[in-house]
């Protein structure tokens, strides 16, 4: 694991202990994760700030479906690897490009 990705694991104080738990708890949480992004991004649709982000329900779209092979593919599954971080700066990326203000 390259240095950078070591000291963000450490800085999010996630250990063995934490991986074991995450990987177990995904089996429960993926059958609902559909339902979890429905509710999120229907708070976004009710915020204009957060809504006005969205070009069109197609752009909607696509970040859901990248926040939920983000979720399902590397954090609830405790890999924190090259992936994992590619999929994290690429998501971090998109946000700074569109202006999203964490604080909406």
């Amino acid at each position: 694991m390259p240095m950078q990705l070591e000291r963000w694991i450490s800085f999010l104080q996630v250990d063995a202990d934490t991986l074991a738990t995450l990987r177990d708890f995904v089996s429960e949480i993926e059958p609902h994760f559909d339902s979890i992004l429905d509710t999120f991004y229907s708070r976004v649709q009710d915020s204009e700030a957060a809504a006005a982000l969205f070009t069109s329900s197609a752009s909607m779209d696509r970040a859901r479906e990248a926040q939920r092979f983000h979720w399902l593919a590397h954090v609830l599954r405790g890999r924190f690897d090259q992936e994992y971080l590619a999929s994290a700066r690429a998501i971090g990326q998109t946000h700074y490009r569109v202006g999203v203000d964490l604080m909406m």
